[in-house]
């Protein structure tokens, strides 16, 4: 008796490859899509990390040739007077070798708007004395954006030697980032 070699597949045989296969699509389909999620999380993540350092750094350069008795402290918010025209210029000194104040410098956090944000206005005649400080609505037109979303700044007591500990957090509610700073000041 011959036998016959059989070529091909039964239908059962063929749904049941068929269902493995889409099986193992699925799978890779949702492995890939996790990684693409996390992907995005992770890339939002160093985004608010890099915007807090940017805005960190900045308002340590800034604050720390200030003056601790000219500092206005409040909730989210730090104003201080500058002895700078800007960041790229030097201290400006009198004959006496006193600082000559030039305007003053506020950085934020508006929490209606989310957003982390610097402004300054110049001080009309810059003297060795700035004055009080102004208040915080005399920032609204020089107004720039630092990082979004903001969460808090918040500026601890300065210590006798005139160390500040300042803490701002970005981000949204399930990805914060916290970054502190010791900022010294002028007595």
């Amino acid at each position: 008796m011959s036998r016959r070699l059989r070529s091909g597949l039964t239908v059962i045989e063929t749904l049941v490859v068929c269902t493995l296969l889409g099986l193992l699509t699925t799978g890779m389909v949702m492995v890939f899509a996790s990684y693409g999620r996390h992907a995005r999380i992770t890339q939002m993540r160093r985004d608010y990390i890099d915007q807090a350092q940017k805005g960190m750094v900045r308002l340590e350069q800034e604050m720390s040739n200030s003056s601790s008795t000219y500092l206005s402290i409040g909730t989210n918010y730090v104003i201080f007077p500058s002895a700078q025209t800007s960041l790229a210029t030097g201290l400006v000194l009198n004959s006496e070798g006193k600082l000559m104040w030039q305007r003053w410098i506020c950085y934020a956090v508006d929490t209606a708007t989310s957003e982390f944000w610097r402004g300054e206005t110049t001080i009309a005649t810059p003297a060795a004395t700035p004055g009080t400080a102004p208040a915080l609505t005399a920032f609204s037109k020089s107004r720039k954006r630092l990082s979004y979303p903001g969460l808090s700044l918040s500026v601890a007591a300065g210590t006798a030697g005139g160390l500040y500990v300042v803490t701002l957090k970005v981000g949204d509610k399930t990805n914060q980032v916290s970054i502190t700073s010791q900022i010294g000041v002028r007595n």
